[in-house]
């Protein structure tokens, strides 16, 4: 009868964990703030709790214990994700850090890493033109007119693309971090 008793922590353990899944998936967002890294943080901590099943006293609040478990976890995943990322976009994260830090709809709770990762998919996502001229002047620090004078570019024409470039990389990251997310002007 020992796999009785363990079938039967795991069903609690799966229906506890199904209970608290919103807890568990912000848990994981904070821990490791990547959109694209939630899912599989939620998995794995699904996977450790049921495999531990028979170990946890369900007579204890079982909250704390499952943040905990998903904060390791999610902490160990986004210290390997953020192994992954170029340099160069840490670099461009940082300097266009202040497009982000002057939006109040920010919350404090997310975490500066998770705006870089957004930042850094919503760099890739610009048109072409525009993230060489972001890139040019957020990465590699050269000021407006310079590239005015390497491209042939007026000024009018370079300040523009950087603040439509700013607004698009802000709506971009907002999105990410909050979901449907519009400008109004």
């Amino acid at each position: 009868m020992p796999n009785d008793k363990k079938l039967k922590a795991q069903e609690q353990a799966s229906q506890l964990f199904l209970d608290n899944y919103g807890l568990v998936r912000q848990t994981a967002f904070e821990a490791a703030p990547s959109l694209d890294l939630i899912d599989d943080i939620v998995n794995e901590t699904f996977l450790y709790f049921i495999e531990k099943a028979e170990t946890w006293d369900y007579n204890e609040k079982i909250q704390p214990l499952l943040r905990t478990v998903t904060q390791n976890i999610g902490k160990r995943m986004w210290r390997e994700h953020l192994r992954k990322l170029p340099e160069a976009y840490v670099r461009i994260a940082e300097s266009a850090q202040a497009v982000l830090s002057e939006s109040t709809f920010l919350s404090d709770q997310v975490h500066h890493e998770s705006k870089m990762t957004a930042l850094n998919l919503c760099i890739q996502k610009l048109p072409q033109k525009t993230r060489d001229v972001v890139e040019t002047h957020y990465l590699h620090q050269i000021p407006v007119v310079e590239i005015a004078r390497r491209t042939g570019q007026s000024l009018s024409t370079l300040y523009k693309i950087l603040l439509s470039a700013r607004r698009m990389l802000h709506d971009c990251v907002m999105n990410a971090l909050y979901g449907e997310w519009t400008h109004d002007e």
